[in-house]
């Protein structure tokens, strides 16, 4: 089926797409209204550059967010899936790791 057929599976998508959208651009919005001295992903995102020099876009700051959002919790999970698969092959470092 070509990507322009709009199936329900394809709308769905597009809702939740939209809905992660909003969010990302209400966070940013609302940390441009009311600046924060802290030093989360989104204040340094905000307070990067591009090449040229100039703050990165709305549309840059949401790419690098969802980046972040979803290849963030990729590789945690593989990483603690390695992770419980090693300890479960050598038990003595499963013992010194038990309390």
């Amino acid at each position: 089926m070509p990507l322009w057929v709009p199936t329900a599976q394809r709308r769905e998508f597009a809702r939740g797409q939209e809905f992660v959208d909003a969010k990302f651009k209400s966070f940013v919005q609302s940390r441009r209204a009311t600046p924060q001295e802290s030093q989360d992903i989104l204040a340094l995102l905000l307070a990067a550059t591009d090449e040229a020099g100039q703050p990165l876009s709305d549309q840059e700051i949401r790419d690098e967010l969802s980046t972040l959002l979803i290849a963030g919790h990729d590789s945690t999970a593989t990483a603690l899936t390695w992770i419980w698969f090693l300890l479960s092959q050598f038990s003595t470092v499963r013992e010194r790791l038990a309390p």
